[in-house]
């Protein structure tokens, strides 16, 4: 995460077979402050015409709890 670029890094897939990541812009009307290194997303992102990701929405899915608490979501959840 960097807050002062408003930018989130995840990997590009799930199980980080290809050691690859994408940064991932995230508007001001979603909170970074709950989000660390490490922390499991399940995460919506627009993609603009120069390829640049932009973050919708996100929900933790680190645990059973924190994934089923809708508390965890903010933005867009729909794919």
């Amino acid at each position: 995460m960097n807050a002062s670029a408003h930018t989130i890094t995840l990997s590009a897939d799930d199980r980080r077979d290809t050691q690859k990541d994408v940064t991932v812009s995230v508007p001001a009307t979603i909170d970074l402050a709950g989000y660390k290194r490490g922390d499991v997303l399940i995460a919506t992102a627009d993609i603009n015409p120069q390829g640049a990701y932009t973050l919708t929405g996100s929900w933790q899915d680190g645990d059973a709890k924190r994934a089923d608490e809708a508390a965890n979501a903010q933005g867009d959840q729909k794919p």
